[in-house]
């Protein structure tokens, strides 16, 4: 059963993203480590680092599609996890200097991803909610 909002994203969402690339090319450009433990410590700490400390000065793009470090979304989703969910738990507060960090990683998603080759409509960036099932 879904609890509600889980993660909150700078970048975009949607049913699918096809009309950006496929998930395959999605998930080999954003989603990348090695089956090693420490890669997958790596990843791990990436995928909170934003949400725990809205300073982080190179946050990491991430593809979230199927199951993921905090279950399996509805809908896909790519960006910076700004709120890394609250895994059916009692409301969190997301940390209030995320909101101003918006404007800019809007920016930084639409140049990173442009940067890898690919395209999104930039009225389309922005903050986006996805709710995720527990796996």
């Amino acid at each position: 059963m879904a609890g509600g909002l889980d993660i909150l994203i700078v970048g975009i969402a949607g049913e699918n993203l096809d009309y950006i690339s496929s998930d395959e090319r999605l998930k080999d450009l954003f989603n990348k480590r090695n089956d090693d433990e420490k890669s997958a410590e790596e990843y791990v700490k990436d995928f909170h680092s934003l949400a725990s400390d809205p300073s982080v000065a190179n946050p990491r793009i991430f593809y979230l599609a199927g199951e993921h470090i905090c279950g399996s979304q509805v809908g896909v989703g790519l960006g910076y996890i700004i709120f890394d969910g609250n895994n059916n738990s009692y409301p969190r507060k997301l940390n209030e200097r995320m909101y101003e960090r918006i404007a800019e990683l809007k920016q930084r998603f639409i140049n990173e991803v442009e940067a890898k080759g690919l395209e999104v409509p930039h009225d389309q960036v922005g903050v986006y909610a996805l709710n995720v099932y527990d796996t």
